[in-house]
């Protein structure tokens, strides 16, 4: 198996066991695994890459799911970095990933951040929308 192989077969493993320890509500396991799983993308230099990002995401719903809100904020916006560097301008995973720092925001009291990031989420789908309305054309009433 070549080096590629490699990681990925160790990426797959490491991430289905993250989120098995997860679903059984073993939090540090699932921890351990997701920052597994980062440190493999690091070591292959693929910080600006869809799984990298989707790793965070992980680690950001996980801190979110115990209360840990100020982590998982930081955790989605390093995500939304790694969304914004490899997705074209009407990302429905920056829209996402804005919803969620929305979220961590009016969960820490910050309500007019947190509305910032809802509106710039709301726009990103606006501008999606219409993005794929000029594509396949008007929408039917």
């Amino acid at each position: 198996m070549d080096s590629k192989g490699q990681f990925e077969f160790a990426w797959d493993e490491v991430l289905e066991s993250g989120l098995q320890a997860q679903l059984a509500g073993h939090y540090e396991e699932a921890e351990k695994n997701f920052k597994t799983a980062l440190f493999y993308a690091l070591q292959e230099q693929l910080f600006v890459h869809a799984p990298t990002a989707e790793v965070l995401t992980l680690l950001g719903k996980l801190y979110a799911q115990q209360k840990g809100y100020g982590q998982a904020e930081k955790m989605f916006r390093l995500a939304l970095l790694v969304y914004q560097n490899i997705d074209g301008p009407h990302s429905m995973d920056i829209a996402n990933t804005l919803r969620r720092i929305s979220a961590m925001c009016r969960l820490q009291q910050r309500t007019p951040e947190a509305n910032d990031y809802s509106a710039r989420a709301d726009a990103k789908i606006k501008a999606t929308r219409a993005s794929l309305e000029q594509i396949f054309g008007a929408k039917s009433a």
